[in-house]
């Protein structure tokens, strides 16, 4: 028997092999309520196919995945699919009925609001945007009222503001107490909403823990300078202390790699003293989409 300690999903040591192709390959990892845990990697990289695992719609080979007794799970995999000829509202009514909850009117228009679809309740399905209909498959994955919600890509093809509302969803719904698991390739968005991150490559865990955690393990900064004579630039900033190497070049501006124990205060002395006159000099601060890549 699992001892959750304070964990409502603890996933250990999976493994699943789909036509003698390993897929999954000792995941481990665990969840607390209120998390919001994000899941990247290229595609083939068994991200989908975890999340099925963990839904209960795959058999895995090995290993073992426990939710807490007190927890719903709720999902949206892969598009969803409604009745295009149905309304929203007609369409929930439909998956109260197919899954045997008996739910009341007024419980389905507050579902709908959740999502921001109350005012669009009596819309045709065919007639939603394909936002609308990303938000919609969220009412169906909350729809028995799950505080584990599993979303697979759910801003893929969505428009900015489209996302934008999605966004704002799964941050209300994890105000109110609910834990998701989110995959997407919009890094960006991940890095937003997401308290913890899992990335995978061919289906082994290369990284799993706190976003804040990722942010902070690299040892290096990447630094922009300018100046007229970048020839020169560029001849001595290989001489400069701390240097790495050249990341990104043109004709008006040298971006660099340094370690990270290195100011811009010390940058800017360094190149004076070798009669480098700057007009161009900034810090990056690393994106997760670069550390992604980086261990990718």
């Amino acid at each position: 028997m699992v001892n959750f300690n304070n964990e409502i999903l603890v996933v250990e040591n999976i493994s699943k092999t789909i036509d003698k192709k390993i897929i999954l390959n000792g995941i481990t990892f665990s969840m607390r309520q209120g998390d919001i845990l994000g899941i990247v990697g290229p595609n083939g990289s068994g991200k989908t196919t975890l999340l099925t695992a963990i839904s209960g719609i795959l058999k895995i080979d090995k290993g073992q995945i426990s939710i807490a007794d007190e927890i719903k799970l709720g999902a949206l995999i892969d598009e969803p699919i409604f009745y295009d000829h149905l309304t929203g509202y007609e369409n929930l009514k439909l998956v109260g009925k197919i899954r045997n909850i008996n739910i009341s009117k007024p419980d389905i228009l507050d579902i709908l609001e959740k999502v921001n679809l109350k005012n669009d309740a009596n819309k045709k399905f065919k007639n939603y945007s394909y936002g609308m209909r990303q938000r919609l498959g969220i009412a169906g994955a909350i729809f028995n009222n799950a505080n584990l919600v599993i979303l697979d890509e759910p801003t893929n093809g969505v428009d900015p503001m489209g996302i934008r509302d999605i966004r704002e969803i799964i941050q209300k719904l994890n105000y109110e107490g609910k834990t998701f698991i989110v995959t997407s390739h919009n890094l960006s968005e991940i890095e937003i909403i997401c308290s913890h991150l899992l990335i995978l490559k061919e289906g082994n865990v290369i990284f799993g823990g706190l976003i804040t955690d990722l942010q902070k393990s690299n040892n290096t900064t990447n630094v922009e300078l300018g100046c007229e004579n970048m020839k020169n630039l560029r001849e001595e900033i290989l001489k400069m202390p701390k240097f790495i190497e050249i990341i990104k070049e043109n004709e008006e501006f040298i971006i660099i790699s340094v370690m990270n124990d290195i100011s811009l205060a010390e940058v800017n002395s360094w190149c004076y003293e070798h009669n480098i006159n700057l007009s161009r000099l900034r810090i990056f601060k690393d994106d997760l989409e670069s550390k992604v890549l980086d261990l990718l």
